[in-house]
């Protein structure tokens, strides 16, 4: 039981070490995303997410992931209905597209390390307590 209870405990440190690190990581996507919402804006398009500092990190990268997803989505199904004259805001919303669905992925990426090196940490503690 005593053990237990230690594992838990290690276990959330070297998530809240993982955690922090990561969430610097994503406070730099963030600003990449935002500077991607800025232009939206300039060119018409709105943001529907609102984030709050004071949710967990993990909710804030899915809600921006998917926000990312959406967008680009958006954007493409737009320039179809684009006139041709249009080519250059075409082009920019081509390329901001691209840009959501890579930052998208940076997410799913980042997500999915924090994941891997949290099993790894996890598992080298268990192996030093053994």
């Amino acid at each position: 039981m005593m053990l237990d209870s230690r594992m838990d405990d290690l276990s959330e440190g070297i998530r809240s070490r993982i955690r922090l690190r990561y969430e610097q990581q994503f406070e730099t996507i963030l600003k990449e995303h935002s500077e991607v919402l800025q232009e939206m804006y300039e060119i018409g398009i709105t943001s529907r997410l609102s984030l709050s500092q004071t949710q967990p990190i993990e909710i804030r990268i899915e809600r921006v992931r998917k926000e990312m997803e959406d967008l680009a989505s958006d954007l493409e199904v737009q320039l179809p209905s684009l006139p041709k004259k249009y080519s250059k805001v075409r082009r920019r919303l081509e390329s901001l597209a691209a840009f959501c669905y890579k930052l998208s992925g940076e997410f799913i990426e980042l997500e999915r390390r924090a994941q891997e090196k949290i099993e790894r940490e996890i598992q080298r503690e268990m192996g030093r307590r053994s």
